[in-house]
């Protein structure tokens, strides 16, 4: 009884040190780069099952010194009206964020939620010390490390190819 708790205990330091040697070599890798980007545009896409089926989002993020857009498409299945492939814009720099789209026209962003918008100098600021490593896997020919993270209350699972440190 007292060895299967060892073990158990053992491999779950195991785990916390890996994800937070991963998350530390990530952190050193892009630190250089917070300091050096002037310019950064970005397209994310991601799909997401839902009850009502697969939801798409395509996110082009565009940020000039302290200037930033943020275009988005979702694509909800089943969703009433315009809301089937809805687009809305975030705009803004370090003193003001609006967001505009069909649903809310023209909104300001409150400073607490804004700041999620305004930082891309910082991308892995999002990994922290929680992550939890859920191992290596291959994917395609790459092998990358798989942590989970969970900042707004739904679990998110990262692949990143272990040679680049590149989601």
């Amino acid at each position: 009884m007292v060895c299967m708790g060892l073990i158990i205990f053992s491999r779950t330091l195991q785990a916390d040190t890996a994800s937070s040697a991963v998350v530390e070599k990530i952190k050193a890798k892009y630190a250089r780069y917070s300091q050096e980007i002037k310019d950064l545009n970005m397209v994310q896409e991601m799909q997401v099952m839902t009850p009502r089926g697969e939801m798409g989002q395509q996110t082009e993020l565009f940020y000039k010194g302290r200037k930033f857009r943020v275009n988005v498409t979702s694509s909800l299945p089943g969703a009433p009206g315009g809301a089937a492939n809805m687009q809305s814009v975030v705009i803004g720099d370090e003193n003001q964020v609006w967001m505009i789209s069909p649903f809310t026209g023209k909104m300001a962003i409150p400073a607490d939620q804004a700041q999620s918008y305004q930082s891309p100098k910082d991308m892995w600021s999002f990994i922290d010390e929680n992550a939890k490593w859920m191992g290596e896997q291959k994917l395609g020919d790459r092998v990358c490390y798989v942590l989970q993270i969970q900042k707004t209350g739904l679990p998110t699972t990262l692949w990143i190819d272990k040679e680049r440190l590149q989601i």
